[in-house]
């Protein structure tokens, strides 16, 4: 379990940063958010990976992607692709 303050530290990243990051992953249904109440008036969100292996492709793209970017290619066209043999 880790806190934005935390996580923020280890990736020396601005908190704001994070939290968008870790917003995304909420909502992505990456992470689990509790709030731990640590006085009567004071709460702390705490953060939790989620079991859900579908973050596995995506990690191993991102490892791609930074290892070798020159490899990626994204190309737009006015028109839909259409396949040799029509």
């Amino acid at each position: 379990r880790f806190t934005v303050t935390f996580l923020a530290k280890k990736a020396d990243l601005p908190q704001d940063s994070v939290q968008e990051i870790l917003d995304d992953f909420l909502e992505w249904k990456l992470l689990h958010m509790e709030t731990v109440h640590t006085a009567p008036d004071s709460a702390l969100k705490v953060y939790q990976l989620e079991r859900n292996y579908s973050l596995l492709p995506f990690l191993q793209f991102a490892k791609e992607m930074v290892r070798t970017p020159d490899i990626f290619v994204m190309q737009w066209y006015d028109e839909p692709l259409r396949s040799p043999l029509s």
